[in-house]
């Protein structure tokens, strides 16, 4: 199980329009994909566990990358990114970060 000492603060963090950034709808995958998850089966490049808010914290997916996606490139996003859902209507994928690695037309806009 992954802790983030400042999940909180980023689940109910708003914008400067003051909207939420992350839905209430979101929450419970978030913690189910965090429950699922060891810092084991995170390859963190910049930021910490214990400091900083998951989209400060970045991570390499590139072995969960397809062999086509970007070969010969790390492939690096946001924590946020990797544990949020997949918010399409046609719920192609779980997770946000299976949008992006599969180049997915039907939520490009919307999840990545």
């Amino acid at each position: 199980m992954i802790i983030i000492d400042h999940l909180s603060d980023w689940l109910y963090s708003t914008d400067c329009y003051g909207n939420r950034m992350v839905q209430d709808w979101e929450i419970d995958f978030i913690f189910n994909h965090l429950n699922e998850l060891t810092e084991d089966d995170l390859v963190i490049v910049e930021g910490d566990l214990k400091k900083d808010e998951p989209n400060d914290i970045l991570i390499d997916i590139t072995h969960l990358a397809p062999d086509d996606f970007q070969p010969g490139k790390s492939v690096i996003i946001s924590l946020a990114h990797f544990i949020r859902p997949c918010p399409c209507k046609s719920k192609c994928h779980n997770w946000q970060y299976e949008c992006y690695l599969n180049d997915c037309d039907c939520c490009s806009g919307e999840c990545t």
